[in-house]
């Protein structure tokens, strides 16, 4: 109802504010908000921003987005958040941006679903918003290693729309960092606002370009972060370290969606959100999840043991209640579950639910009662569902680097 709403509503032209926070010094943290609203999460443009505009950025923390939408604004906009400013009025059809002031104009329609285009967003909000500590958000829907920011006007050759996989998001991130606009260390935290990106795989893709990642294992109702609460609790913490801001996050998250327990936020009666501390994430793929796929690999060498494992698959509580039709398991309690049920995997995948436990540093979730069940330890892993797609997993960081897929094809053979 909220989409038909929106392609109803005429595109809408720009107009310039007056004075963007480019030359107010160095803030504490600022956070780059890159908004792929060119799809059915337009109307939740409009949300965030509201929310975010009720407090604004301050000294302590920036928060610059660049958005694109389907119908709101003609194009791409830069958008620097601050206090009681109306940006987009489709009741009015009046548009303020700062494309003028911060990028030096308006860059017109770009495909949020193009490496090049998040490579653009980091380069420009690092260098016109200076801060000693950097959070890159990326907005949209989510689909764990197979990508994030579906821009439904960029069409490929095949009929699908345009999203970024994860070679282009650690590409761009790397590229800020190679050109000397990003200095050495100072992305602190990547937070991803969209479904499922609380992977294993996505961790291991960016584990050297930032300290944490920001993300849940379960679907994230529209509504998204309440960026009202969040900004407030980020500009009350006295020291506003990586780990301390990581924590404020999944704090204020869950205690908005602790009220809404359930009664169904968004379609979903659950709400989840991971703190992954990226230093431990190459040990836990390479010395955890590698050696537990090699023992798996030779487990499955009959078809007895074979159901073995997917019993035990099976039994591992769902971490939403999407059950078996998600393709992803929790890795954590996928391990302890091993352990506990095959004896040759007690010790290998015990190691692996520990190091789940070294990298999750913080997390937390909440389940309606409207009885819906879900428990994770908050990392999860690609699992035997869509088995089609496993000729793109191989060519992920995490694919090449590990056995995981070899298991999975051996495991279906």
């Amino acid at each position: 109802m909220m989409l038909a709403f929106a392609l109803m509503i005429p595109a809408i032209t720009c107009s310039a504010t007056d004075l963007p926070f480019r030359d107010d010094g160095v803030a504490d943290w600022t956070i780059m908000i890159y908004v792929d609203g060119d799809n059915d999460l337009e109307p939740n443009v409009l949300d965030d921003f509201a929310e975010m505009t009720a407090i604004g950025s301050t000294d302590k923390v920036r928060v610059v987005t660049m958005a694109d939408t389907m119908t709101f604004t003609e194009g791409t906009h830069w958008y620097c958040i601050e206090k009681g400013e109306t940006y987009i009025d489709v009741e009015t059809g009046t548009h303020v941006c700062d494309c003028d002031e911060f990028a030096g104009g308006c860059p017109g329609e770009l495909n949020m679903g193009d490496g090049a285009t998040l490579e653009y967003f980091i380069k420009t909000a690092v260098a016109n918003a200076p801060a000693e500590n950097y959070m890159l958000e990326l907005w949209n829907h989510g689909a764990s290693w197979y990508g994030i920011c579906e821009d439904w006007s960029s069409e490929l050759p095949d009929g699908s729309h345009d999203l970024l996989t994860l070679d282009e998001i650690s590409n761009a991130i790397e590229a800020a960092y190679d050109d000397d606009v990003l200095p050495e260390g100072a992305l602190k935290i990547v937070n991803f606002d969209a479904c499922l990106m609380a992977s294993v795989e996505v961790a291991y893709e960016i584990r050297n370009l930032a300290e944490y990642m920001v993300a849940a294992v379960t679907t994230i109702a529209r509504e998204g972060f309440q960026w009202e609460w969040l900004l407030e609790d980020l500009n009350d913490l006295d020291d506003p370290t990586p780990r301390a801001v990581g924590e404020t996050m999944v704090d204020s998250f869950m205690e908005f969606y602790s009220q809404c327990a359930g009664k169904g936020v968004g379609g979903y009666p659950y709400a989840s959100l991971s703190l992954i501390d990226l230093s431990e994430v190459e040990r836990l793929a390479t010395e955890g999840v590698n050696d537990m796929a090699s023992v798996l690999m030779d487990y499955v060498e009959s078809t007895v043991q074979k159901q073995a494992i997917q019993t035990t698959e099976q039994q591992t509580p769902q971490i939403q209640y999407l059950g078996e039709l998600d393709p992803f398991v929790d890795l954590g309690l996928f391990a302890l579950a091993l352990a506990d049920n095959i004896p040759e995997m007690e010790l290998v995948a015990g190691r692996v639910a520990a190091m789940v436990e070294d990298a999750v540093v913080y997390y937390d979730y909440v389940t309606g009662d409207s009885g819906a069940c879900m428990d994770t330890m908050g990392m999860s892993i690609y699992y035997t569902c869509a088995m089609g797609h496993l000729y793109d997993y191989g060519e992920i960081a995490f694919g090449e680097d590990t056995s995981w897929d070899e298991f999975l094809v051996a495991l279906i053979e």
